[in-house]
């Protein structure tokens, strides 16, 4: 039993398994709008070309901030994602948070 043991053992190749995975940062979602409204410059792929071409006709460009306008005119301050997570955790956890 020993024997038959150790056999398949050497028949065991060893094998080391590296997974490298490349972390892609995650784009911030309003970099192609802002691109597009304050230079004209458009992503490569036609899908999203379209895509930032529609969506930018809501959005304005004003003092390094990217707003979206709403149908009465005001505009709303569009959010990293970093920033929309700490407003959320605000409104939550802080003086709002018995709502």
């Amino acid at each position: 039993m020993l024997a038959s043991a150790l056999d398949c053992l050497d028949e065991i190749e060893e094998i080391n398994v590296v997974s490298v995975f490349e972390v892609e940062e995650e784009a911030d979602w309003r970099q192609p709008l802002i691109e597009y409204i304050q230079y004209g410059i458009l992503p490569t792929d036609p899908k999203k070309r379209a895509d930032v071409k529609r969506r930018a006709l809501r959005f304005t460009f004003k003092n390094d901030t990217l707003y979206r306008k709403t149908f009465d005119g005001v505009l709303l301050r569009c959010l990293s994602r970093e920033e929309a997570a700490y407003v959320l955790n605000e409104v939550h956890v802080g003086i709002c948070g018995a709502h």
